[in-house]
Order: structure tokens, then C-alpha cells, then sequence
């Protein structure tokens, strides 16, 4: 409780260590200012607090009835890791959960060099799991899969695009936080630059249940052991 309450606090008085560089904005500086002046000793606190206060950290709303969630819901626990953890890490858990929504197409994907370039872009051992693992294991999340297309066309993006699976990967991730913690949510996205298009995320996957969440938090569980440890 205490390392999650930690974890909060310092997302929401330092945001220039968490969120995208692309989404610093205080008006007339451009990012690449913002960032230098954040890196000097004697700007850093003056400009985190500018930050919070311009993309809205300072008004995001950390009450009773979230603590007492934190004490007792593995899923808000998940949630606040999610909004916390460094980058890579998340990056890892949305390629898992991509891979678990879209592992009913995957598995019928026929052609050779698609399934090539699908493992490519799913990473090291994450094709096994969603072929292996996934129906076994986290079923429901097939469910989630809103797109029509019976192949993935782009699952890696090309320069200065978001390829299909991390696009749906935090997207998932944001409808996770919506069924869990809503007020975490809209801060998840100045984490993400702007060309994963999270603000489009209901139309990529769909309307998250109980049942959906706790096979993510199980994911979690069984695939990403340092997260295990917190929201255990």
C-alpha cells in the first residue's frame, strides 16, 4: 500500500519523469525546452509543478474510497502499476494482452510470412503465448477484438505510425483502467505519444467485464513477476 501510494504521489509531482515527451505542454515553450529546463537543479520543481498543473495531475483525485480499493482489489492495484510502471514494462503487458485478444485470428493465420511478421512484432516468446496459452488460460479476452479485418495488415508500425498491436495493446490497457480506476485513466494517455490514438481506444476493443479484468490481473500474475510482487 504504501509503495503504490509512493508510485502516485511521485507520477503526480514529477510528470516530466512519466509522461511522453511529446505531451509537455506549457505554453510558449516547446517540449524540447520544457525538457532541458527540467533537467537543470534549479527549474526542475518550478517546472514540474507548471506541468501538473497545465495537463491536470494536480486535480486528479486520490481519495478515501480509492485507498480503501487499494487495500482490497488486486485490479486497482494492477491499475496503479499500469499508470506507473516504467514504459518498457508496460509495453510488455500490452503486447501480452494484444496478443491474448487477438490470439483467436493469430491461431488462424495461415500464410507463413504473416505469421512471421506477426511474431516479430508480438516479441520474444509472446507468439507461443498466444497460441499455447491464451486459450487455455484467458479465453474471455478473444471477446474484446472489435476489428472486422480477418488478418492483421500492420502489426508493426512504420516510421511515425503505431503498428496494429500496440495500438490495441494500450488501448486494452485503457480499458482496463476505465472498468478499474476511471480517474486514472485520462492520465494513462499523456503517458503514450499521440499517434497510439488512446483516445479512440472504445472503438478498438471492447466493454471491459469483471471476468476481463481478472484475466489480466492473472496475466500479470503468471507473466510479469515483478508487477506480481506489488498488486499481491
Amino acid at each position: 500500500m504504501l509503495e503504490l501510494a509512493v508510485r502516485l504521489a511521485s507520477l503526480l509531482r514529477r510528470p516530466i519523469d512519466y509522461i511522453d515527451p511529446h505531451q509537455r505542454t506549457l505554453t510558449p515553450l516547446d517540449p524540447g525546452v520544457i525538457g532541458a529546463m527540467a533537467d537543470h537543479p534549479a527549474f526542475r520543481a518550478p517546472i514540474n509543478r507548471a506541468i501538473a498543473g497545465q495537463i491536470g495531475f494536480d486535480a486528479v483525485p486520490i481519495d478515501d474510497a480509492m485507498l480503501g480499493r487499494l487495500l482490497r482489489a488486486p485490479s486497482s492495484r494492477l491499475a496503479v502499476v499500469i499508470l506507473t510502471a516504467p514504459m518498457d514494462e508496460v509495453a510488455h503487458v500490452a503486447r501480452l494482452v494484444a496478443a491474448a485478444i487477438l490470439s483467436r485470428r493469430i491461431r488462424g493465420t495461415v500464410m507463413k510470412a504473416d505469421r512471421e511478421r506477426i511474431r516479430d512484432a508480438l516479441g520474444d516468446g509472446v507468439f507461443e503465448f498466444a497460441i499455447q496459452e491464451v486459450p487455455v488460460l484467458y479465453p474471455a479476452l478473444c471477446e474484446l477484438d472489435l476489428t472486422s479485418r480477418n488478418e492483421l495488415r500492420q502489426p508493426t508500425g512504420e516510421h511515425g505510425t503505431v503498428g496494429q498491436i500496440e495500438q490495441l495493446g494500450m488501448a486494452a490497457l485503457g480499458g482496463f483502467l476505465d472498468s478499474t480506476e476511471p480517474s486514472l485513466a485520462g492520465p494513462f494517455t499523456l503517458r503514450l505519444p499521440p499517434a497510439t490514438n488512446y483516445a479512440g481506444r472504445t472503438s478498438a476493443v471492447g466493454r471491459f467485464e469483471t471476468i476481463h479484468c481478472d484475466q489480466i490481473v492473472k496475466i500479470v500474475r503468471r507473466r510479469q513477476q515483478s508487477w506480481s510482487a506489488i498488486i499481491d
